[in-house]
């Protein structure tokens, strides 16, 4: 019943980082030596992302970012 779904990028992958560099960006973020804007720039990430990962770390700091992730 309505329009067929096709997915706009078929082969891309969904980007996993570890846990070493979601600690060191959020450390980063919260130095506020740059603009967060500037600062997922220069690590190729989206700044919304930088908060979350910041609330994630703050909110249950032991269980933080448990997944595998890629290097």
């Amino acid at each position: 019943m309505g329009k067929e779904r096709t997915k706009v990028n078929e082969g891309r992958q969904r980007q996993r980082y570890n846990r070493e560099f979601k600690l060191e960006a959020v450390r980063l973020l919260e130095l506020g030596q740059k603009p967060a804007a500037q600062l997922a720039l220069e690590l190729g990430i989206r700044r919304n992302l930088l908060y979350k990962w910041q609330k994630d770390l703050h909110g249950k700091a032991d269980q933080a970012f448990r997944g595998q992730g890629r290097k």
